[in-house]
């Protein structure tokens, strides 16, 4: 069950808008869902937590302190603190779920992969103009400047980029397809 959750944080996260309270996404939903579904199935298993990349997140989170100690404004400093702590939470479940399990590694970045290109396909066919009338003009409203640079559901056209190089990364990696020339 926890592995589907995962697959559904990982299919919807481009997808960040509409934001809500704390600027929260869709994908969001998902996410807490999975934290509480994976944390919760390791507590049942007596599996002991292992936090991954120790040294680097303990100095993300000690300059993050900081950062909050000085800020102009503590309020937005400590939301971009609970942030930050969230996602860290994410990371350490999927890396406890996912550690030495081959199957469910697998999984994930199929379904990565999968949804990369159906949102790769949504960016072209954007850019393109061969999307229906109104999903074009849903995604126009939701770039920047008008839609000289595609941002597709995250309203920001360096986050879509940046999701986009990323999983063009996790489909090296994946297994599907089984095919290397097709990935490329």
């Amino acid at each position: 069950m926890s592995r589907w959750l995962l697959a559904a944080t990982v299919a919807l996260l481009p997808l960040l808008v509409p934001s809500g309270p704390g600027e929260s996404a869709p994908v969001d939903a998902a996410a807490v869902l999975y934290i509480a579904l994976a944390l919760a199935g390791l507590a049942l298993r007596g599996r002991g937590l292992h936090l991954p990349a120790m040294g680097p997140l303990l100095l993300i989170m000690a300059a993050s302190l900081v950062a909050t100690v000085f800020s102009l404004s503590v309020l937005h400093s400590m939301q971009s603190l609970l942030i930050e702590v969230y996602l860290i939470a994410l990371l350490v479940c999927v890396a406890n779920e996912l550690d030495g399990d081959r199957r469910g590694l697998r999984f994930v970045l199929t379904a990565w992969s999968a949804t990369a290109l159906l949102w790769a396909a949504v960016l072209i066919g954007f850019k393109l103009q061969l999307l229906p009338e109104t999903l074009q003009q849903l995604l126009l409203d939701a770039s920047d400047k008008g839609g000289y640079r595609v941002a597709g559901p995250s309203k920001n056209p360096n986050l879509a980029a940046s999701y986009m190089m990323t999983s063009f990364f996790v489909l090296l990696a994946s297994p599907w397809p089984p095919s290397r020339p097709l990935r490329l």
